[in-house]
């Protein structure tokens, strides 16, 4: 990062919110909180003011890190700013407290998706069969594969991974037959983790 702020002085051009956006989304999907740290604080010694992709890619950082503390204060700053949250902003949060099975917290920022009119995405619908597959909620699992539909969002890897996986472990074949079934008449190849989900959910068959 040095080398490159050096190459910038050298070439007079001054960092904006969108270098100082693009290299925190960079740094924090490699995991380096200690550069991303820098960044927040050059920004702030510049007096840049971060946007809604800042906070995006800062969320999702610390959201993978299960740093909920520092995910709050974003929130909050956000709010403190006057930053609407995107649908992205949403999905990061959604992944983070969905992946700590906070059901409270997840109901709630679907409850303020749908009062801001924010559109689900097929990555908002993963998070949250994920969630509540894994909590082996099946009525809401249902009620949120209806809705997929409703919306006419297509289904993908990631989406019958967390179904099969759900449905399994509940012992129940058929749905994860019918499930396997409409992978392939969608066209979509199983990866390695449907593989295993699915020889998980033989093996408890056999047992």
């Amino acid at each position: 990062m040095n080398r490159l702020r050096d190459e910038m002085r050298q070439l007079n051009i001054q960092p904006n919110i969108i270098t100082f956006s693009s290299l925190i989304d960079c740094f924090g999907k490699r995991g380096d909180i200690e550069t991303v740290d820098r960044l927040v604080d050059e920004m702030r010694q510049l007096n840049i003011q971060p946007e809604v992709i800042t906070f995006n890619s800062l969320i999702d950082c610390f959201g993978k890190r299960g740093d909920i503390e520092t995910v709050n204060q974003l929130v909050d700053e956000m709010k403190q700013l006057n930053i609407q949250p995107t649908v992205i902003t949403f999905n990061s949060l959604i992944d983070c407290f969905g992946k700590r099975g906070d059901i409270e917290t997840v109901d709630r920022l679907i409850d303020e998706m749908r009062q801001l009119n924010i559109q689900p995405t097929v990555v908002t619908f993963n998070s949250l069969i994920d969630c509540f597959g894994k909590k082996g909620d099946i009525e809401t699992v249902n009620q949120l594969i209806d809705e997929m539909r409703q919306l006419n969002i297509q289904p993908e890897v990631i989406t019958f991974n967390s179904l099969i996986d759900c449905f399994g472990k509940r012992g129940d074949i058929e749905t994860v037959n019918r499930l396997r079934d409409e992978m392939k008449q969608l066209n979509i190849q199983p990866d390695i983790i449907t593989i295993t989900s699915l020889l998980d959910t033989k093996r408890t068959q056999d047992e």
